[in-house]
């Protein structure tokens, strides 16, 4: 029954990130950047957490929110490669002419390019990814 309930509120979790997301490219590739230094804040915090020793129920709530930040960041780079395959053509550059209206915004390579569109296209979207990853 618990197993359930926590299935439920990290459902819940997600479509609540999912529906919340910036809707430009310009403003994913913020919330993004400044979700990866969240997540490194988090990683910090929790070791500094074990390194002293301080109450599980601390750790845990830290490790709770760094999981939260870390599905946020995952539904916006998937919502950022569903908004970059409609701009973007696929292949490789080099092989074809790329014409002005392709052309990848600023900081985004094709190689990050292509791994969002994947994740766009992914299981992310029913929840299967990121409920595996918090079991």
């Amino acid at each position: 029954m618990k197993s359930n309930v926590l299935a439920k509120e990290i459902n819940d979790n997600l479509i609540l990130y999912e529906n919340n997301l910036p809707d430009t490219i310009s403003d994913l590739k913020d919330f993004i950047t400044v979700g990866r230094e969240k997540l490194r804040v988090y990683q910090t915090k929790l070791h500094v957490i074990e390194t002293l020793g301080l109450a599980k129920e601390v750790r845990d709530k830290t490790l709770s929110d760094a999981q939260d930040m870390a599905s946020a960041l995952l539904y916006a780079e998937a919502k950022m490669g569903e908004l970059l395959g409609k701009t973007v053509s696929p292949g490789q550059p080099k092989k074809r002419i790329v014409t002005a209206g392709e052309l990848l915004p600023q900081g985004i390579t094709r190689n990050l390019s292509s791994f969002m569109q994947k994740l766009s296209t992914s299981k992310i979207r029913k929840g299967v990814i990121i409920s595996g990853l918090t079991k």
